[in-house]
């Protein structure tokens, strides 16, 4: 897809809302130090970046619970592309930048979705720029593993879109690129909510016939596992060793998740917050602007659904 003139005052204004919601971590030496990025990302960050300049891939962190592995902890994002920000610059500054970086390409990437499908530039920009500055992507925010990860999710949907209605080897070994990428970033939950979200779009939303569907999407999903085989063999061999094989009891399993009887807080989020006193991480979106945008092509069914699947993964993250 090329970018037309008429595409360059959208972007403009997607770029200036990345840097806006830097806030003033712009200009000054403020970055973002809290929960988990305090308590987990920081040392992770600090630990690989140390032995990589020791020349040592670490395998096992001896600093956690008497030693824990590493490299095989998919949230460490210890083969992520951008995370080699953290190699060569100081800490505080590559999170700014990877913060921006990631803002910037959630909305890209879903303005580029869009407008593969026909929708006017402003719709596009209003698209892009619900999905990558909605409350729940700047809640995710202190999960790097799933804040960088939910920016591919429109991109690797469009290349396999493009895949499936016009095959060629070129935007499929994109796509298996990007998907690829999206696996490194190291966030199970999001993983298996965008990859059912495809496979139902490849299977029973296109016009190919079921088995090519079939076999593009194998090939898909198959070929972005082998690419990042290097982090996904190692949490293979350390998931039988985790303590949730045993199975989790109901009341851990529904942590973070969205009661039924908070359903109002989806379209009303402050006025439930005020009167009934709930967690603003219950309410992942604002569904309402969502509906507004919507336009009459079947396909905004998807965009709407994508939504739906993204905020399904906070139930099962924490």
């Amino acid at each position: 897809m090329t970018l037309k003139r008429e595409d360059f005052a959208p972007l403009l204004v997607m770029l200036l809302g990345a840097l806006f919601v830097l806030g003033d971590c712009l200009y000054t030496s403020k970055t973002y130090y809290f929960v988990d990025l305090m308590a987990q990302f920081y040392p992770w960050r600090e630990f690989l970046r140390e032995n990589l300049l020791r020349g040592i891939l670490p395998l096992w962190n001896p600093y956690s619970n008497f030693g824990v592995p590493f490299l095989a902890s998919p949230q460490v994002g210890v083969f992520y592309p951008p995370n080699l920000l953290y190699f060569f610059l100081d800490y505080g500054l590559a999170l700014k930048i990877e913060v921006g970086l990631h803002f910037f390409l959630g909305s890209l990437f879903m303005y580029l979705l869009l407008k593969s499908w026909g929708w006017d530039p402003w719709a596009c920009l209003l698209g892009g720029c619900l999905y990558s500055f909605c409350s729940y992507t700047v809640l995710r925010l202190v999960f790097p593993s799933m804040f960088t990860a939910l920016p591919w999710f429109p991109l690797a949907w469009l290349l396999l879109d493009s895949a499936l209605e016009r095959y060629s080897h070129g935007k499929f070994l994109l796509a298996i690129l990007i998907f690829s990428i999206m696996i490194l970033a190291g966030h199970p939950p999001t993983m298996l909510y965008v990859s059912l979200f495809l496979s139902l779009f490849a299977l029973f939303f296109h016009n190919r016939k079921l088995f090519s569907s079939v076999a593009i999407f194998g090939l898909f999903l198959s070929g972005a596992t082998l690419v990042a085989l290097i982090q996904v063999a190692p949490v293979l061999e350390l998931l039988p060793l985790s303590w949730r094989t045993e199975g989790v009891f109901r009341g851990m399993s529904i942590i973070g998740s969205l009661h039924l009887s908070n359903l109002r807080s989806l379209v009303f989020p402050l006025f439930c917050y005020n009167k009934f006193g709930l967690d603003p991480t219950q309410s992942w979106m604002h569904f309402t602007p969502i509906f507004i945008s919507a336009s009459s092509h079947y396909r905004s069914f998807f965009w709407v659904f994508g939504f739906a699947t993204k905020t399904g993964c906070a139930g099962s993250c924490c």
